[in-house]
């Protein structure tokens, strides 16, 4: 199996220094509204392996993906035909037959079948704050330098920061949500995919004062036979505050 790992980290801070203020153009592209769930408008963070895709919403959105995780198993794509008709193809092309040469190409040297296996994301991870809106000083924003994101708005008084980052030497991407007021903060987080699901499990547990929950999500790329099976894992931890297991997500409120 192709293990996707994740690691979220929910905690009750103050805004963190140099979010909120002016941004240096030369580093930053900062946005004031969310990515209006279009893919080529949310904001991407990497580490060579994991991916994500930042949309900003008052339910956030993030898509994950993982370089290993395709539409399908590995295809010998070699066109059984291509050895012999190259001699042949290049007889037409010194004869001056372009056009014969060139059907001859597409029907004898192209990857067999057309359609290589494509690229495909892991999962949707899903933040509901119950927000039914993104309130006002809304700020998106995209770290070039340090490969961070991030998003800040105002509710009802209460300032809301999410910041996520993809570290490279730990191999997970970490994200952090918090809020200016203690007590303010609930999410409930989920992972989601369209097709193919296997098993959706999330567990939570106490130690103290902090509270550490697990949502798990397994599928496949879908084909009967040979398919890529993969598992997906979020782990949120909370200091202090309830938590709440609703499978196949988990509640949390600080």
């Amino acid at each position: 199996m192709i293990p996707t790992a994740l690691f979220i980290a929910a905690a009750l801070i103050s805004s963190p220094d140099g979010v909120l203020g002016d941004f240096d153009g030369s580093r930053f592209a900062w946005y004031s509204s969310d990515a209006a769930n279009k893919f080529e408008n949310a904001l991407p963070i990497g580490n060579g392996r994991l991916g994500a895709m930042v949309f900003g919403g008052n339910t956030e959105k993030v898509v994950l993906n993982e370089n290993s995780m395709w539409s399908g198993p590995w295809q010998d794509r070699v066109n059984k035909n291509a050895r012999g008709a190259v001699d042949d193809i290049w007889k037409k092309l010194l004869a001056g037959s372009i056009t014969a040469a060139g059907q001859s190409a597409m029907s004898n040297l192209a990857g067999d079948p057309t359609s290589p296996r494509a690229y495909q994301p892991v999962v949707n991870l899903v933040a509901d704050f119950g927000h039914s809106s993104l309130g006002t000083n809304y700020t998106r924003w995209l770290d070039t330098h340090e490969g961070t994101t991030g998003v800040s708005y105002t509710l009802n008084g209460v300032t809301y920061t999410r910041e996520y980052i993809a570290s490279y030497p730990h191999g997970v991407l970490a994200f952090r949500f918090s809020s200016s007021m203690p007590g303010k903060l609930g999410v409930k987080l989920s992972l989601s995919r369209e097709k193919s699901v296997t098993v959706q499990t999330a567990s939570a547990a106490r130690s103290g004062s902090s509270a550490t929950s697990v949502v798990n999500l397994n599928a496949n790329s879908g084909q009967s036979s040979g398919a890529i099976n993969f598992w997906s894992e979020a782990r949120i931890a909370n200091a202090g505050g309830e938590y709440f297991q609703h499978i196949p997500r988990s509640s949390f409120r600080n």
